[in-house]
């Protein structure tokens, strides 16, 4: 049954990616791949094209798809595809207990995991754009999981070098202690972009010099549905953007701080993937910019919190995240920013992806709850011995 689900998902999923993809960011990144061979400038705008907003080494690794003009986007869902796979692959042996009991061996409990989260919204949108989210997905979730000590860290750098965000990820390792990821990773990193800087010089200067703290180059309102960021609820419920305040980038500091407060409490508690999950989360919403394609990091906190024998609320909650990300509600709201009273009940509509991660934000908490009451009880019980 899970193998023949597979295969049907992986049908409709070719038709949907052959009748109705436009795979328009894989044009971009094929363009990028190109700009770099011919030595055009990256960052110079095209009305005939979206614009490119990675860093320069993103598009050195793009120049293959340069090579294959008009396939950029077809490689790119194989890819994405082949991410997804080894992302469940790895979360399997721990992620998977809340599985029927007839779904047994590894790579049933893979295949099982791959149909749950492949159908979800941010899995589509990624192949239906041609987008790279699965990839990064992967690529820290790889330096979670493997048992290689020396190099974890170096594929986080990586991700980060691709698309900065990911580097969150980094400060997670660095606050639960492990300072050798961290320098791994930091490494990678600055290594990744040494190399675009020598290859690139002119386009590098312009985007880590200029471009980077520019919210405007995504090309898109703030306000925008897509955006399932804290930045996004604010701009849609009041409509002005707070984002270059100071009072906007203390609160976005505090909710950092409380976030990798308890990914600390969860890694300490032996919850490592809620952990790494919940650090996931903190970074889609404090990010200026998360596209709902993006929401594919929330992926390992549903898997995590599902698999930990969750009590029944939390249960609730990941299965109502599941159907939130399945149903594609966030896009029935209106495109504009959601102000005045007729328009009130768009509101939880509009901002659904970021009000189902508070609500797993807060099962995460209740992980620690537990362990802190166990902590007490086994200190009184040492201490009447």
């Amino acid at each position: 049954m899970v193998w023949g689900a597979l295969a049907l998902v992986l049908l409709l999923i070719a038709i949907l990616l052959w009748r109705y993809s436009p795979f328009i960011d894989a044009v971009v990144y094929e363009r990028a791949g190109a700009d770099v061979v011919q030595g055009r400038p990256l960052y110079e705008p095209d009305p005939a094209f979206l614009p490119f907003v990675y860093p320069p080494f993103a598009a050195v690794l793009f120049l293959p798809l340069a090579a294959v003009p008009g396939w950029a986007g077809w490689v790119l869902a194989v890819v994405s595809l082949a991410s997804l796979g080894r992302v469940c692959w790895l979360l399997a042996p721990t992620g998977a207990s809340f599985l029927p009991a007839w779904i047994s061996g590894r790579g049933t409990s893979a295949a099982a995991l791959f149909v749950l989260l492949v159908m979800l919204e941010p899995s589509v949108e990624t192949l239906r754009l041609g987008q790279i989210g699965l990839l990064l997905l992967w690529l820290v979730v790889e330096d979670l999981q493997r048992t290689a000590g020396w190099s974890r860290g170096a594929l986080t750098g990586v991700a980060a070098a691709l698309k900065i965000v990911p580097g969150f990820f980094l400060l997670f390792y660095a606050v639960v202690g492990r300072w050798r990821w961290v320098f791994t990773g930091a490494t990678t990193f600055l290594v990744c972009t040494a190399v675009a800087w020598i290859a690139l010089p002119t386009d590098s200067a312009r985007f880590w010099l200029q471009d980077l703290f520019r919210i405007s180059r995504v090309g898109a309102p703030v306000d925008f549905v897509g955006n399932q960021s804290l930045l996004g609820v604010w701009t849609r419920a009041t409509g002005s953007d707070p984002s270059g305040s100071l009072w906007w980038s203390l609160a976005m500091a505090g909710v950092i701080a409380a976030g990798l407060w308890l990914c600390r409490r969860l890694w300490v508690a032996g919850q490592e993937l809620v952990a790494f999950g919940v650090a996931g989360l903190i970074m889609l919403l404090v990010s200026p910019v998360s596209w709902t394609h993006h929401w594919v990091f929330f992926f390992p906190l549903l898997v995590a919190l599902a698999a930990g024998r969750p009590q029944r609320w939390v249960s609730v909650v990941v299965v109502v995240s599941w159907l939130v990300l399945l149903s594609r509600v966030v896009w029935r709201a209106p495109t504009s920013a959601v102000s005045g009273a007729t328009e009130l009940w768009w509101w939880p509509v509009s901002n659904a992806y970021v009000l189902v991660g508070l609500a797993a934000g807060a099962a995460a908490l209740s992980l620690v709850v537990p362990h802190s009451q166990r902590a007490v009880t086994l200190r009184a019980t040492n201490s009447e011995a």
